[in-house]
């Protein structure tokens, strides 16, 4: 297994976990998205399916800062969604990154016999001309950050976006039907 090569039992494991974890926000992203836009099932996968996360979250957070009401959900959401895109900017790294030991293979140590092996693993990844790397040891902090921070995400929209805008929209019927006719007298 060419991971083994790098990567501790417990550091595959996180990246595992990572990948999981990752899922798990993507799914509440979509259905964020789909609550916002008020699209049914099928038009929010005709409008989202394919999309990178980057994009999703995005959107999501232009769509999110027009319907929220105060500056004080306006800047808690958005610090939201800014931690997440950054878990995200990690997590592609260490998703699509090349691992290897640290400062990548040299020529020396194969012909002296050394093992690689023990520096410490980093993946690296070049996108748009900037090479990006990441500790190994980052990997169970970000799956723990994309697990905390779909959790919160998850809270926000139920909460902003489906429960209480639903809740107003009953209690206003239910103040409606409670007023006595008026009296034609």
């Amino acid at each position: 297994m060419y991971s083994a090569h790098f990567l501790s039992a417990a550091q595959r494991e996180a990246l595992g976990a990572l990948a999981v974890e990752s899922a798990a926000l993507e799914y509440t992203v979509n259905l964020a998205l789909t609550i916002l836009t008020d699209l049914d099932a099928h038009q929010a996968s005709v409008m989202f399916e394919g999309r990178m996360l980057g994009w999703k979250l995005d959107a999501l957070k232009a769509i999110g800062l027009e319907r929220l009401t105060t500056e004080v959900k306006r800047r808690a959401f958005s610090q939201l969604i800014g931690t997440l895109k950054s878990l995200n900017g990690e997590r592609t790294v260490a998703i699509h990154g090349q691992w290897q030991p640290a400062g990548g293979v040299r020529l020396g140590e194969l012909f002296a016999g050394a093992d690689p092996a023990t520096r410490p693993a980093e993946a690296t990844i070049a996108r748009d001309g900037k090479v990006r790397k990441l500790k190994a040891g980052r990997l169970h902090e970000i799956a723990n950050g994309l697990s905390d921070g779909e959790v919160s995400l998850g809270r926000f929209v139920m909460e902003e976006f489906w429960v209480m805008p639903n809740a107003r929209r009953h209690y206003r019927r239910r103040k409606k039907s409670d007023t006595p006719p008026a009296s034609s007298g």
